[in-house]
């Protein structure tokens, strides 16, 4: 069986990594392929049991043989523009970021306009594509070629396209398990010092979340040393640098820098005591047993009150953070200081609730056998395409 997964990039980021694990996972048992640029993400780590087909930026790509061709929503119309397969072969979209769904209007981006805003114009402005996208979702979903990663995902697309009454279908993010069990959690109550890290690419949409966290561990008021490493790079970059140096009068802050996916856990394992993550960066503590803080993408205007956090095992709908415009949607309920002095009376306790929660949820052989199902269950053909 041929599957071919699709997203040209040049760029490191939790979407291209989503798929280089999956395909990797795959290549094990099928014949699997990835589209990319010459140079680009894929084309510069793939090993010899993944093939590479190489696209040029606006020409058309022969596809042959495939049985599948697996990509998100916001490439919808760039697969039926540029890519020419040799049969008829089923298209499956996984929507895996809150503006997937955004790709039939170009342009429009929730980062310049708020959700009610870009909904009043899509209706009144952009009328005959807003009600074209509503057919062509509503066949992706009745033929089960479109799934959700998780709840936050499907409730904003619902909440767009109120017309179509599909129950969703989830494939949640997955990693692999690592080290074979959970680790050998080493911090106690007692010690004097507390390690926190963040993990995941600084764009300006996690931005806030981050300063967020910077002030309220500033305010953090534990007898302990608080260590806050950052991987990932220097926000002082983005015009942060007077909160940097704020939070260096009250705590050591390093920034490491991007660490590659490979040494990643290590450095987690050896250093890290508690995690602050959203989207799949989430789940690289909760796989080894570090007790990890669940963060909420927010909005600029929302970030200078005092947040509200959440336990990455109690989350619902497989959520890994929400997109958030105002403080009545935040997912959390609680202020940081309750989580610390929650961790800091049972650590223990917390590294066994992430690693459960992972295990149950998003453990790579349990999430690909429910990939190929959906797969298998999926219909809606390349040429299917044409009709809108």
């Amino acid at each position: 069986m041929k599957i071919c997964f699709y997203y040209p990039s040049y760029n490191l980021g939790g979407a291209q990594l989503l798929i280089y694990r999956v395909a990797s996972e795959l290549s094990k048992i099928y014949e699997i392929y990835i589209v990319d640029f010459e140079n680009g993400f894929f084309a510069n780590r793939l090993d010899g049991r993944i093939k590479l087909l190489v696209i040029k930026r606006d020409q058309q790509l022969l596809v042959e043989d495939m049985k599948y061709i697996v990509t998100f929503p916001s490439k919808i119309y760039e697969i039926k523009k540029l890519l020419r397969p040799n049969n008829n072969p089923v298209v499956f979209f996984w929507h895996v970021h809150p503006e997937n769904f955004l790709s039939v209007f170009p342009n429009l981006r929730f980062q310049s306009l708020s959700f009610k805003y870009l909904k009043i114009i899509t209706i009144f402005f952009r009328y005959l594509e807003f009600k074209s996208s509503i057919k062509l979702y509503d066949a992706l979903l009745n033929s089960g070629s479109l799934v959700f990663m998780d709840k936050p995902n499907s409730d904003l697309f619902f909440r767009f396209y109120k017309k179509i009454k599909i129950e969703p279908k989830y494939l949640p993010v997955p990693l692999k398990s690592l080290f074979n069990k959970r680790i050998e959690y080493s911090f106690t109550p007692n010690k004097n010092q507390i390690h926190f890290f963040w993990v995941g690419r600084l764009s300006n949409q996690k931005l806030p979340a981050l300063r967020q966290v910077i002030r309220d561990l500033m305010n953090l008021k534990i007898n302990k040393q608080i260590y806050f490493s950052v991987v990932g790079k220097d926000i002082s970059l983005f015009g942060c640098s007077q909160l940097i140096q704020l939070a260096r009068k009250r705590m050591t802050v390093r920034f490491l820098g991007e660490i590659d996916e490979k040494n990643l856990p290590n450095i987690l394992k050896k250093s890290c005591d508690l995690l602050f993550a959203m989207g799949t960066s989430a789940l690289e503590g909760s796989r080894i047993g570090i007790p990890t803080i669940l963060l909420d993408q927010i909005s600029s205007n929302i970030e200078k009150a005092e947040g509200k956090y959440i336990w990455v095992h109690e989350t619902v709908g497989y959520s890994l953070g929400k997109v958030i415009e105002s403080k009545k949607e935040l997912t959390g309920k609680r202020k940081l200081s309750e989580l610390i002095l929650e961790f800091i009376k049972s650590p223990n306790n917390q590294s066994i609730k992430a690693f459960q929660y992972f295990e149950e949820n998003h453990e790579m052989a349990s999430v690909i056998r429910k990939f190929l199902k959906l797969l298998d269950n999926s219909s809606f053909r390349f040429r299917d395409l044409n009709l809108f």
